[in-house]
């Protein structure tokens, strides 16, 4: 059971942090408030090995996009579309914590770039 979220420069969020108190949680609000990204931000954090998380948490919101692009797959993730802060998540239940930083990285190589000798 979670006990305790904390999220900086994920989605909406530069800065979030809540301790749950009970083992049922109901989260409600104004529209565009948040209440999706808490739910993406653990589903990023505990599936963030998963090759498609990018394009999945975007299909998920129904961002028309399919195609990767490095710029606009995942600019979308980060506060304020602000590469330059790390995405951290992190989430506490009674018997571990569970920590996931982000950032961009510009080692990817478009495969037109490539070139052979």
């Amino acid at each position: 059971m979670i006990k305790h979220i904390l999220i900086n420069n994920f989605r909406c969020f530069k800065s979030f942090e809540v301790d749950i108190p009970s083992k049922i949680v109901l989260i409600s609000g104004r529209n565009n408030i948040g209440k999706t990204t808490i739910l993406e931000s653990l589903f990023f954090l505990f599936c963030h090995n998963m090759q498609e998380i990018f394009l999945n948490l975007n299909l998920l919101r129904n961002n028309k996009i399919y195609n990767f692009n490095p710029d606009t797959t995942w600019e979308h993730f980060f506060y304020n579309k602000d590469l330059s802060n790390n995405i951290f998540i992190c989430s506490s239940t009674e018997d571990d914590t569970y920590a996931l930083t982000v950032s961009k990285d510009d080692t990817y190589t478009p495969k037109s770039t490539i070139v052979l000798s």
